[in-house]
């Protein structure tokens, strides 16, 4: 987009100044950020300011633009139907064969097939060509960013100062010069018939004015009103294109608010414009809890976004309370449906009210369970989820846990109970998950030999001279017919 400027230069001629200082049309904001002081505003005492000059102007007015104003979005060409292998190779084409890219390959750090890739991608769900135009300024942005980041690269340019390299600044032009011109030391020069900077504009195009500063408005009492900021595209300096000016005078002026007419709304006072009441949003029916401690947000809006309070109205519950910051405070004693009354009022008395219905609900928690608002739902929906007791699960708390499911017990079955579980262990285990075998040589039952341990029993190994199930039986030696010879036993 181009940014004109008009300066008179007799009472029916304007000179006209272009420039490329605009590339998106801009709107203006309900609530802008900066909102600068008219120059030659007149002051209280009815006297003129100094800075009576057209010197600083600004874009900042507060008139929404008409639609039909603005510059046409683009659209999908529907006629068009690009496949992926097409869009793929017009892309590699066109960014390939430019000098920019060239260039750009050689630095090692540019990727170009992810310039060919997002341009291959929009080409083939637009079927519009201007998204190579718009690949090759992604692809050239990386360019100047990888060549001021590569030190090792740069130059001495004619003062002995390290500079970036030249063949990066005189190959890369805007927009490639929109395929439709060659670029030289950074700059287009335009195939015939083509102009501008980028060499995007035909030198035949028809100029379009998307807006005007103040719908062309100007008060001479806040600045001479010998320029003015025109808004749109294909402008091109030349003596045809001209500005036309018409000076009229009315009793009451309205131009921005900077005066108005007797008996009209003084527009310094915002309670004299059209003034809409602000309104409660909450919806008009709300549920409870018998018992709950509920704490309900309500919500509004006003139509100006201007600062408003809701308050409560005659005929409300004695126990509801509001807060500064519009919160309902009520706890239900009763199963029945109650109402409240509330009223939205702005800082100009205009006011609303609104009408609510709280509902008591049943919680659906078995008594296994308590009721909770739930997190992901607003405070009133009527949204609850269920706490469990130990021991139970369930959306509504209905299920006993199984603490068996998983078998716990190692050497044993299992006895489940409310949030526990206990183990019957078979014979020789212990502990509670029967995991632990019982030593049965403790404490030492062989008296005349060694223990071997068994699952639920044990083994002797008794020493010589002795046996028995605890070797507690010492073998007689002695042979049965006794010793001879007269021989005695020992």
């Amino acid at each position: 987009m181009d940014l004109c400027t008009c300066e008179s230069i007799s009472k029916t001629t304007l000179k006209i100044e272009c420039g490329q200082d605009i590339a998106q049309p801009q709107t203006t904001n309900a609530n802008p950020p900066f909102q600068p002081v008219p120059q030659g505003k007149v002051n209280q005492n009815g006297k003129r300011g100094i800075t009576y000059t057209d010197d600083i102007i600004y874009f900042y007015d507060d008139i929404e633009p008409d639609q039909k104003s603005l510059p046409p979005r683009k659209k999908r060409n529907v006629n068009v139907k690009v496949s992926l292998e097409n869009a793929t190779e017009y892309c590699t084409k066109s960014l390939l064969s430019t000098k920019a890219s060239k260039v750009c390959l050689e630095l090692s750090n540019v990727n170009v097939s992810n310039a060919i890739t997002q341009c291959a991608a929009d080409l083939q769900i637009t079927g519009d060509v201007f998204w190579v135009e718009s690949a090759f300024e992604s692809l050239k942005s990386s360019c100047q960013f990888q060549a001021v980041k590569n030190y090792s690269a740069y130059e001495k340019d004619e003062s002995g100062n390290l500079v970036p390299p030249a063949k990066i600044t005189q190959l890369l032009c805007p927009n490639d010069c929109s395929f439709q011109g060659n670029c030289t030391n950074g700059t287009c020069i335009c195939n015939e018939g083509y102009v501008s900077a980028d060499c995007s504009m035909r030198f035949d195009e028809i100029p379009q004015v998307f807006r005007l500063l103040d719908e062309g408005l100007c008060d001479i009492r806040a600045r001479p009103c010998m320029r003015t900021i025109v808004f749109g595209q294909y402008f091109l300096s030349s003596e045809n294109l001209t500005c036309h000016v018409k000076e009229f005078k009315q009793e009451a002026c309205l131009i921005k608010g900077h005066c108005f007419a007797k008996d009209d709304p003084n527009p310094k006072d915002w309670c004299q414009q059209l003034n809409l009441p602000p309104n409660i949003t909450t919806p008009t029916v709300r549920y409870a809890l018998l018992g709950e401690d509920l704490q309900l947000q309500l919500e509004g809006e006003d139509p100006e976004r201007r600062p408003f309070v809701i308050s409560m109205t005659d005929g409300n519950p004695s126990q509801g309370k509001l807060s500064a910051s519009h919160i309902l405070h009520w706890k239900p004693e009763t199963k029945n449906d109650t109402n409240f009354f509330f009223q939205a009022t702005d800082e100009c008395n205009a006011s609303s009210t609104h009408n609510m219905t709280i509902k008591i609900v049943i919680c659906p928690c078995t008594e296994k369970g308590t009721c909770y608002p739930d997190p992901v739902h607003p405070r009133g929906s009527g949204m609850y989820v269920c706490k469990c007791q130990p021991g139970y699960e369930g959306k509504r708390c209905e299920k006993e846990i199984d603490e068996c499911i998983l078998s716990p017990c190692v050497h044993g079955s299992c006895n489940d109970e409310i949030n526990n579980y206990t183990c019957t262990c078979d014979p020789g285990y212990t502990g509670h998950n029967c995991s632990v075998d019982i030593d049965e040589c403790q404490p030492s039952p062989c008296i005349h030999g060694n223990c071997s341990d068994l699952v639920n029993g044990f083994n002797c190994f008794c020493q010589s001279g002795f046996t028995g199930t605890l070797c507690e039986h010492n073998i007689d030696d002695c042979p049965s017919s006794g010793c001879g010879n007269g021989g005695k036993m020992d």
